[in-house]
């Protein structure tokens, strides 16, 4: 038995009268993780303060004295994929670095 040949080139007739449904074609992975890192690195990026400055803010807020700005800096790092930042550590943040446009 031969192998049935597809045109590919014929163009379809009936398909603007009944549009065909296509799944959507997905080109990237969803990547959460990734895009809070992001966001958190922009967070840190944008605001006034140094790194050391919000992460005393934040140990002051939270009543955690060993947090610290390797804290900050693992969570915004896309390569550290072992730490991830809470969200009530991420909205002590958002707060922090007046942000509220995160």
């Amino acid at each position: 038995m031969s192998k049935k040949f597809k045109d590919t080139r014929t163009l379809n007739l009936f398909e603007r009268v009944y549009p065909v449904r296509r799944p959507p074609v997905i080109s990237q992975t969803v990547d959460l993780s990734g895009k809070i890192k992001r966001l958190v690195s922009l967070i840190l990026k944008e605001s006034p303060k140094t790194r050391e400055q919000l992460a005393a803010e934040m140990a002051e807020a939270m009543d955690c004295p060993s947090f610290s700005k390797a804290m900050l800096d693992n969570y915004s790092s896309e390569a550290n994929e072992l730490h991830q930042i809470p969200l009530y550590r991420f909205i002590v943040l958002v707060r922090v670095a007046d942000a509220a446009w995160a």
